[in-house]
């Protein structure tokens, strides 16, 4: 996937082509598929909402992290037990997509940041070593109390924390 667009944009792509009738729905993680009749002379009217609508990191949080319907809900007194390793994960994974890169940053979180990182890292092939470089030339560059990872595999952590980890296998899964 490496075409990036707006929220009306796909809104309008969906409006004008439709939806895969084959589309499977993923009931188990919390996705109620409603079935909405669409004619071929659908309009979309883009112009009703021309502001830049922010990425929902916290969205894809929850499906990472298997929560949906989760309310915030302090006000039970009863509830004074810690969260588990889960939990915790997922609460720090919220906390840093809500927390912005530097003061006044409205565009983009401390996690958004990192994800869109190492998403222009597979996009164009960087190695681990050239990841390293320019997030120590970001360190030197940029003003203290910005978060910035100080390598790539502290960067990779975070994904890992979303469910995106991997398994590395030495040679063969069967021993052989």
């Amino acid at each position: 996937n490496t075409a990036f667009k707006l929220r009306v944009g796909v809104r309008g792509d969906l409006l004008r082509k439709g939806f895969w009738d084959s589309y499977k729905v993923w009931d188990l993680y919390g996705e109620v598929l409603v079935r909405v009749e669409t004619s071929n002379t659908a309009v979309c009217d883009e112009a009703e909402d021309d502001s830049i609508e922010e990425d929902n990191i916290a969205e894809m949080i929850h499906d990472a992290c298997g929560y949906t319907n989760v309310e915030d809900n302090n006000n039970n007194s009863e509830d004074n037990e810690e969260p588990n390793v889960h939990a915790t994960k997922f609460y720090k994974l919220l906390e840093d997509a809500e927390t912005e890169l530097y003061p006044d940053c409205k565009k983009v979180s401390k996690l958004s940041f990192v994800v869109k990182l190492i998403h222009l890292k597979c996009l164009n092939h960087w190695s681990n070593k050239s990841m390293d470089s320019l997030l120590s030339f970001f360190k030197e560059v940029l003003p203290e109390g910005l978060f910035v990872p100080n390598s790539f595999y502290e960067a990779k952590k975070v994904l890992c924390d979303l469910g995106l980890g991997y398994t590395k296998i030495d040679a063969c899964r069967n021993d052989c």
